[in-house]
C-alpha cells in the first residue's frame, strides 16, 4: 500500500471533522455499535490498518485498529473501498462524504459487508445510516 493511502486512512482528524459535521446520521446508534472501513488490498492480506468509526458517548468517534481478517473484524457493517474511493473520501469535508461514498458503492468502488442480522443493525440503530448511503433497510418490519 501506498503511504499516501496509509495516511488516507490514518488521517482520524480529517475523519472526524467528517462525521461530526454528519452526527443526525449517526444519533440513533447505540455505544459500541461500529463501522470499518478498508483498503480492498488488505481484505484477502490481513495485517493492515482499519479505520473504524464506533459510537462512543452519543457520538461517532474515527479511530485506527488494526484487521486480522473478516472473521474477527469485530465490527458491524464493513466497507472495503479501491484505492480510488480512500482517496477521494478522505479529501472531503462536511456531508460530500456520505454522498461520495454512496456514488461509490453505486459505482462498485466500495463493497458492503453486512457482519450483522438485520435484526441486530435495528437494534443498533443503523437504519438512518443506512438510508442514507442509499441502502435498503427496512428496519421496523420485523
Amino acid at each position: 500500500m501506498t503511504t499516501a493511502l496509509i495516511d488516507a486512512l490514518s488521517d482520524l482528524d480529517t475523519w472526524q471533522a467528517a462525521l461530526d459535521s454528519q452526527q443526525a446520521v449517526f444519533a440513533a446508534m447505540l455505544p459500541g455499535a461500529s463501522i470499518g472501513i478498508i483498503p480492498k488490498r488488505d481484505l484477502q492480506a490481513p495485517g493492515g490498518k482499519m479505520l473504524v468509526w464506533e459510537a462512543q458517548q452519543g457520538r461517532i468517534v474515527a479511530e485506527e485498529r488494526g484487521f486480522s481478517g473478516i472473521r474477527s473484524v469485530g465490527v458491524d457493517l464493513l466497507f472495503v473501498a479501491d484505492d480510488e474511493a480512500i482517496e477521494a473520501l478522505r479529501t472531503l469535508k462536511g456531508s460530500g462524504a456520505l454522498e461520495e461514498m454512496k456514488e461509490f458503492i453505486r459505482q462498485g468502488n466500495i463493497l458492503f459487508y453486512v457482519l450483522k442480522t438485520k435484526d441486530d443493525l435495528t437494534d443498533l440503530g443503523f437504519e438512518e445510516f443506512l438510508e442514507a448511503l442509499g441502502l435498503a433497510f427496512a428496519g421496523p418490519c420485523r
